[in-house]
């Protein structure tokens, strides 16, 4: 059986192409979620004392 490169060089290809892809928009997000968290953290108030710890 002989190997047909003229297929299979293109798939390889696309599938290296699809990888950087999803990788640069997994970056992208990763920067953007990030970002959010920084802004939501900014706007949490923080209590000095427990709920529960009335005496």
């Amino acid at each position: 059986m002989e190997v047909n490169w003229k297929i299979i060089v293109p798939i390889v290809m696309i599938a290296i192409a699809i990888v950087i892809f999803l990788i640069r928009k997994n970056l992208k997000d990763k920067k953007q979620v990030e970002q959010y968290f920084i802004n939501e953290a900014e706007g949490v108030e923080t209590e000095e004392t427990e709920p529960n710890n009335e005496i």
